[in-house]
């Protein structure tokens, strides 16, 4: 089974590690936690699934916390 999609008329290609990964990063950032995301992802290793999301995670604290910001105009 080849590993992505390739659709003629779009020149579109979809690999699976692609949709895995956007899927990942759209549970953790609608709260997830990443213990959970590990183990949907069946990765053995708790570290391995936070080097790879961790600066996702990161990221989104860091929006929330300017949101905040702005919210309260400090």
């Amino acid at each position: 089974m080849a590993s992505s999609i390739q659709l003629r008329k779009t020149e579109l290609c979809i690999r699976y590690y692609n949709v895995r990964h956007s899927w990942a990063t759209l549970l953790l950032s609608s709260g997830v936690g990443m213990k959970d995301v590990q183990g949907w992802l069946g990765h053995s290793d708790y570290s391995k699934t936070a080097n790879i999301y961790l600066q996702m995670v990161f990221h989104s604290k860091l929006a929330s916390a300017n949101t905040m910001n702005e919210v309260i105009n400090i």
